[in-house]
């Protein structure tokens, strides 16, 4: 019995519907014939198959015999379409456990899968210390670029913040302004470092000129820089502890402004609902970090450069754990 004479028969036999059919026309490959996907679909049984192929009662669509009126509402004639190979999969983006992202753009290299989907765990600075070692010229001067910018940026800060005679500094108006200035360009740079953070996971390599490449984000960081610090400022005054949860809630702002182009007030939404339930392990995380650095500090200042490229990379690995690995939030037009 060919395949069309077997659509046909299970479709009288009430075994198959037309949309059942029309559906398993399209799953079928060269390696899975008709029968194959609906049994595997768990439409029929292949003991209802040998039944229904062993009727003498069957005929082929569009074939009615003397003694039998065809059923109403009748299919037209099943033909098997030619195989097509499956369309691939969009770059950019691992599916994780729990949904899939909606990209808009697509990268050029995918992001590798996550070994801890979902999680935030103290492994990925063991992960991102894999990552930094082949690629530690680059991140050396990158940091010290970081470094230099911020001691000039503080230099800035400091000649406009005018001294009482004891030596201490009284703030005005315009020292704040140069304070905010200080605090976007730090955000800025490290927009950049986070930049060529995830190429570092992308490609396994790091390039120098990623960490400028962020002219397409600066407003949008600038912007979230401004409201997360109004919104943890208010946290911290109110008590320490809001002031806590909301920076770790929001702490995948700027990352996801940088590898998603989503906007200021997208991203820290996106952060928060992100970080759900994740923010009690990436405090601990956080507090490991701060170690690292506080020891990098004192092995002569030299082990501090590593740490803190270690600590941009281990950020992005875990955005990459979270974001990629569960898709909390829908992700959008990946860099």
């Amino acid at each position: 019995m060919s395949e069309k004479e077997l659509a046909q028969a299970l479709y009288q036999a009430g075994l198959l519907t037309q949309e059942q059919i029309q559906a398993a026309a399209a799953q079928r490959t060269p390696e899975s014939s008709f029968s194959d996907v609906i049994i595997r679909n768990g439409w029929v049984t292949q003991e209802q198959i040998n039944q229904v192929s062993g009727s003498q009662s069957a005929t082929a669509w569009g074939t009615v015999s003397p003694t039998q009126t065809p059923p109403v509402n009748a299919p037209p004639p099943y033909t098997a379409p030619p195989y097509s190979p499956p369309i691939p999969a969009p770059t950019g983006f691992a599916p994780g456990a729990r949904g899939q992202a909606t990209l808009g753009g697509g990268s050029a290299t995918s992001m590798p899968p996550s070994p801890r989907p979902g999680m935030v765990s103290t492994d990925a600075i063991n992960e991102a210390w894999a990552l930094l070692k082949p690629n530690i010229g680059v991140w050396l001067a990158a940091i010290v670029i970081t470094l230099v910018i911020g001691g000039i940026v503080g230099q800035m800060q400091q000649s406009m913040t005018p001294h009482g005679p004891d030596g201490r500094p009284h703030p005005n108006p315009v020292s704040g302004v140069f304070s905010l200035i200080s605090i976007i360009v730090t955000q800025l740079v490290t927009a950049g470092l986070l930049k060529m953070a995830l190429q570092n996971i992308r490609t396994g390599r790091a390039e120098l000129s990623e960490m400028f490449n962020i002219g397409d984000v600066i407003v949008n960081v600038v912007i979230a820089t401004i409201l997360t610090f109004i919104v943890v400022v208010i946290g911290f005054v109110f008590c320490i502890i809001p002031g806590i949860i909301l920076a770790l809630g929001l702490s995948m702002t700027q990352i996801l402004i940088v590898d998603q182009k989503m906007d200021a007030v997208t991203a820290m939404k996106a952060s928060w609902e992100g970080m759900k339930g994740r923010k009690g392990a990436l405090f601990v995380l956080g507090f490991v970090l701060l170690l690292l650095n506080i020891v990098g500090l004192l092995a002569l200042c030299v082990g501090y450069l590593v740490t803190l490229a270690l600590t941009h990379l281990t950020l992005a690995v875990v955005y990459r754990d979270v974001f990629y690995g569960t898709s909390p939030v829908p992700l959008q037009n990946p860099s």
